[in-house]
């Protein structure tokens, strides 16, 4: 998903100073719980349209948390692009 990173660093350092790292990082869990639980749906019930758009939510919302964690963490674009070229050739690697 792209985003607009400088309003989601802004949102993220609003969130963080108004209900607190610890807070965000259950919320995150949370979301993440909720991402497993419609796709667990989605996928018991077919991999159809009927439960697609909870994913995206779900999908959506962890990204929004992932979002937060990296500010956090002060993680920047080069160092997370790096990171997901690394991961990428391992899993290319893996599908040769």
């Amino acid at each position: 998903m792209v985003f607009d990173l400088e309003r989601a660093d802004k949102l993220a350092e609003k969130a963080i100073k108004k209900w607190g790292v610890e807070a965000q990082l259950f919320q995150t869990m949370e979301e993440m719980a909720e991402l497993i639980h419609a796709l667990s749906k989605w996928r018991r019930q077919g991999m159809g349209k009927k439960y697609r758009k909870w994913v995206l939510e779900e999908l959506t919302d962890v990204t929004i948390m992932m979002q937060q964690i990296s500010y956090m963490l002060r993680i920047r674009d080069k160092e997370a692009e790096d990171m997901l070229d690394k991961k990428l050739n391992k899993l290319e690697k893996k599908l040769k």
